[in-house]
């Protein structure tokens, strides 16, 4: 298994009470396709077909102000495998980060072997955002799943 599943990844399922119909007509009511302007009540965005569908949560701000998990779905009888994931950019400006506080690390480093800005430092920094990041993450993902399992009249199962 790869580092960025482990991570960045979790699954989930929700058994719903609801038949096929009825969960992509419910989907349907709190989404809007992309690139449109219609915010009203809607909690998501995305692309929904008969059996499965590519989501993304806008309900804490607008739907390009935030870091969003991508949310795939899989809809089979009365079952919805969910997947959320990090989307490549957003890992990608992770990775830029962190590179950029070693590039610093570096270049302040010799200037001044005795001061505030030592290897501890910029580790520390490394870890708080990554830490900060999963756990912005997860609250996204819990938000997600409560909206989702009671517009779908389900519960949820954590897969991994």
């Amino acid at each position: 298994m790869k580092f960025k599943n482990i991570l960045f990844k979790r699954q989930f399922e929700i058994i719903s009470s609801l038949e096929t119909e009825g969960i992509i007509a419910n989907l349907k009511l709190i989404t809007y396709k992309y690139n449109s302007n219609q915010f009203e009540n809607n909690q998501f965005e995305g692309k929904i077909e008969s059996d499965n569908f590519k989501i993304l949560p806008i309900f804490d701000f607008g739907p390009r102000e935030q870091l969003r998990p991508e949310i795939n779905g899989i809809i089979k009888n009365r079952v919805i495998k969910l997947e959320f994931k990090i989307p490549n950019l957003v890992l990608y400006l992770l990775i830029l980060f962190i590179n950029f506080c070693i590039v610093i690390y570096l270049f302040v480093k010799p200037i001044k072997n005795e001061s505030f800005l030592t290897w501890k430092f910029f580790l520390f920094i490394i870890i708080f955002a990554f830490l900060m990041f999963c756990i912005y993450l997860n609250v996204k993902i819990k938000k997600s799943i409560k909206i989702l399992s009671r517009t779908l009249e389900g519960n949820e199962k954590n897969i991994c």
